[in-house]
């Protein structure tokens, strides 16, 4: 048996509450040790539901039986606490985005590799093994050649309290949710794109973008990319080929109980593709685990993927930020 690697957690957030804390416990890969929060009182909550030390985040920082830090902090504030976990010699898995800007991945990358460290964004539906079989139906061209790949992350309105809606600590929904039918574009067809078009709305009182669009054209295909908040919930991938199309609905968020699957319409009819029901965050913890101990073949979430993305998405939010500001 593999020796459970010693991981804590820095911010006590809501998704670290209902997805990654709960899979941490159920992975024997993985030993939770401590939770760091800015709050005592949610520090005592989340340290008592999963049987675990309390602290602060410095306590975590200074802790000697910390191997790992999950960092689930607002996205204003991942850069900070990213270098500070690496900084403190620690193999880092930062929630998404991996940052606001491309210069600051870029930084975190470079202070990975100085130290020998892993730092991964937690991005969990890659590892899905329904990516997979989607990508390789369109590498079988199952729907003859791809023309069109469309996708739809989206949800409604957040309270005004949100961290989300709170411009000083990274809000909006570039930062927020505009990563899921980007990086799937860009896993699907690569980096090489050679045009890239955008639009998004902001909202002037909150100082925030809200929603938008985004499209991406290669030589012999494109992708339409729409996300925000302030719709009802939508989370989807259609790709559009010459012979047929390929959906596949909650394609980001897919519950540990869900039977994922891919529904292929031809002319020949409609076929559907099921694959089994899998925890997603216990794939990609998995996957965290296997690049700190060396054994990872995937290369699923590799800094070229990161940066890759987070080109984009640095400079549709500092023309935001911009526009906010003007």
């Amino acid at each position: 048996m593999k020796k459970p690697l010693n991981i804590a957690i820095i911010g006590c957030s809501a998704i670290a509450d209902k997805t990654v804390l709960p899979t941490i416990i159920e992975n024997p890969l993985f030993n939770l040790v401590m939770v760091g929060s800015r709050s005592v009182e949610k520090g005592k909550q989340f340290a008592a539901k999963y049987k675990c030390d309390f602290g602060s985040y410095d306590d975590v920082l200074n802790s000697s039986r910390v191997d790992a830090v999950y960092v689930s902090v607002p996205t204003g504030l991942h850069y900070e606490w990213g270098m500070r976990v690496l900084q403190a010699k620690k193999h880092l898995l930062l929630e998404k985005p991996f940052t606001s800007t491309l210069e600051q991945s870029q930084s975190l990358i470079n202070i990975a590799a100085q130290f020998n460290l892993i730092a991964m964004e937690g991005l969990a539906y890659v590892y899905h093994p329904y990516f997979e079989k989607l990508k390789e139906l369109i590498n079988q061209k199952i729907i003859g050649d791809i023309r069109l790949f469309e996708s739809s992350f989206g949800f409604p309105s957040l309270p005004l309290t949100d961290i989300r809606n709170q411009n000083e600590i990274g809000g909006g929904a570039i930062l927020d949710n505009l990563i899921y039918p980007l990086s799937a574009s860009l896993e699907i067809f690569g980096k090489k794109y050679t045009n890239k078009s955008y639009y998004f709305q902001n909202n002037e009182e909150l100082q925030i973008d809200e929603r938008g669009f985004l499209r991406l054209d290669w030589a012999n295909y494109s992708a339409n990319l729409t996300y925000g908040f302030g719709f009802s919930y939508k989370n989807r991938i259609e790709i559009w080929g010459s012979e047929g199309t390929i959906i596949v609905d909650r394609a980001y968020t897919k519950p540990a109980n869900m039977t994922a699957e891919i529904v292929i319409k031809t002319d020949k009819g409609t076929e559907i593709v099921e694959i089994r029901a899998v925890n997603q965050f216990h794939l990609m913890l998995d996957g965290f685990y296997h690049k700190i101990s060396g054994e990872d073949p995937s290369f699923k979430n590799e800094k070229d993927d990161i940066l890759m993305r987070m080109e984009i998405i640095s400079e549709m939010y500092k023309a935001s930020q911009n526009l906010n500001h003007e």
